[in-house]
């Protein structure tokens, strides 16, 4: 029988090809600019693979760990358990010691996210408004009042309605009643600019829309008076879709 013979590791420092790492690892290469053996090392990374067997199903990755972690977790009551309980005495006590060490400028909490902050501090005195201490009656009524009076247009409605008469009559006299727009129009002049926000939902696509959807339905459907529109009703008349169809002022 054959010996197997024994393969030879390289100890002499110096290597046999350019991928042997078995090289001097002073400085950034050798002496005559060759590589070191980091920078082999690297090299031979790039171009690791999976092992694979002849079917090219792959057993096992060349930088997986060879030791499987334990993935068992511990049994423990701990888990099912509730985690930073605490009952209102020792809430207490927790607070009154907080209390102390804060009003010392020497003392520093440490760890302060961990600590339940809005179970300790007392809401009740926190949420209280000092409101008087601010703005005492003196100060808001009475002679030696600081507070301004609102300037108000109207102090009812009455009044604001009369308000608004008012600048309506003023507006129609410096620029013409509201129907002089329409009539300029007829004579073939209107204003320069028209804002596109008023042309919204008027378009031919939108009217057939809703055309189809009055033509295919069969409910009666109550209608403010704000909110009624005239032009369908006449169609629902002349069409006859719903029956007994009456409009109730």
């Amino acid at each position: 029988m054959a010996k197997n013979k024994e393969r030879k590791t390289n100890v002499s420092g110096n290597p046999k090809h350019s991928l042997d790492t078995n090289r001097s690892s002073n400085g950034s290469g050798g002496s005559n600019g060759s590589r070191s053996a980091a920078t082999v090392r690297r090299l031979k990374m790039y171009n690791t693979r999976p092992k694979r067997d002849a079917k090219g199903k792959i057993l096992k990755y060349d930088l997986q760990s060879k030791e499987l972690p334990n993935s068992r977790i511990q049994p423990d009551r701990n888990w099912f358990g509730n985690t930073r309980v605490v009952n209102q005495k020792q809430l207490e006590f927790f607070r009154e010691e907080l209390q102390n060490r804060m009003s010392s400028n020497y003392n520093v909490i440490l760890k302060e996210k961990k600590l339940p902050l809005s179970l300790l501090n007392d809401h009740q005195k926190q949420a209280r408004v000092h409101l008087l201490d601010t703005e005492p009656f003196e100060d808001a009524f009475g002679p030696k009042k600081k507070r301004k009076r609102p300037k108000l247009l109207a102090a009812d409605y009455e009044s604001l309605l009369r308000k608004a008469d008012t600048s309506q009559d003023v507006f129609e006299q410096k620029y013409g009643p509201a129907g002089s727009a329409e009539a300029s129009e007829e004579d073939g002049t209107r204003d320069l600019v028209r804002h596109t926000m008023f042309e919204k939902g008027q378009s031919k696509r939108i009217w057939g829309e809703l055309y189809k959807v009055t033509d295919s339905s069969d409910v009666v459907v109550q209608v403010s008076l704000l909110l009624k529109q005239e032009f369908v009703e006449e169609k629902e008349r002349i069409i006859g879709v719903v029956e007994n169809f009456q409009v109730r002022d």
